[in-house]
């Protein structure tokens, strides 16, 4: 009997689906425990810098053992792979344990070690432009090559911002926490002169608010950089000095 197990499933941000693909992961006999080449074999499909989504996860397993032996066990071996890919953030449309056999009239070894497994099929999902105040932040594997300015700017030999500075903080509180494979690095700056110390606390601030508000902070890395990088060089005016007295955030895509 095949039994089905349907888990809310959720794309944001994704449209687009490339052709069905398989990956069949083996076990040894009468056990669900993952091999070391199994493990590298999920991590190749989890990791090959694609979005994709599991359609299904199936098990099997050989006939040595009576239906009730080897539905639990393809029913093991099933939970292990599942668990193993929602665990990494891959949830999972459906998964199957029918405890199917491989046709007794098979004797030879290496057909039996066939049906010890569990196949997961997937698909690659093309990916949409993701922007950040009119950027995009997809441009490459890596996300942004170049730091993006936040429209932040604090009071002079401080880490306080400006009122006007908040709403730029929650828009984007607002884009991490709807684009969760997306990880920051904050840059904090001053100007006029080197003060490492003020840089640092700029750069904080923003790091705090954002896991105040909730993401967390292992998303998250921030660092001062003084004066060593300014937005406006020379600085003539008070303008140019306020405009050096910022963040700016560069994006990664997990």
């Amino acid at each position: 009997m095949k039994k089905s197990i349907l888990l809310p499933f959720l794309i944001l941000f994704f449209i687009g689906f490339g052709q069905t693909q398989k990956v069949e992961i083996f076990f040894d006999i009468n056990v669900s425990t993952l091999t070391s080449s199994s493990i590298q074999k999920l991590e190749s499909v989890v990791e090959n810098g694609t979005k994709i989504e599991i359609q299904s996860v199936t098990a099997y397993t050989d006939y040595t053992g009576n239906d009730s032996i080897n539905k639990a066990l393809a029913k093991s071996r099933m939970e292990v792979v599942s668990d193993y890919l929602i665990e990494r953030g891959f949830p999972i449309s459906e998964m199957n344990f029918p405890g199917e056999t491989y046709p007794k009239n098979a004797k030879r070894t290496k057909d039996l070690a066939h049906w010890r497994r569990v196949d997961i099929e997937y698909a690659i999902i093309k990916s949409e432009e993701i922007l950040f105040n009119g950027i995009a932040i997809n441009n490459s594997t890596q996300g942004t090559l170049e730091p993006i300015p936040l429209h932040i700017e604090f009071y002079n030999n401080s880490g306080t911002p400006k009122e006007y500075s908040i709403p730029e903080m929650e828009k984007l509180y607002d884009f991490l926490n709807s684009n969760k494979q997306v990880k920051i690095f904050i840059r904090g700056h001053v100007c006029c002169m080197d003060d490492y110390n003020i840089s640092f606390l700029r750069a904080k601030t923003v790091n705090d608010y954002l896991i105040k508000r909730g993401i967390d902070p292992a998303r998250l890395k921030f660092e001062g950089f003084s004066n060593s990088q300014p937005l406006v060089n020379p600085e003539v005016t008070p303008e140019d000095q306020q405009r050096n007295r910022r963040v700016d955030v560069i994006f990664t895509l997990r």
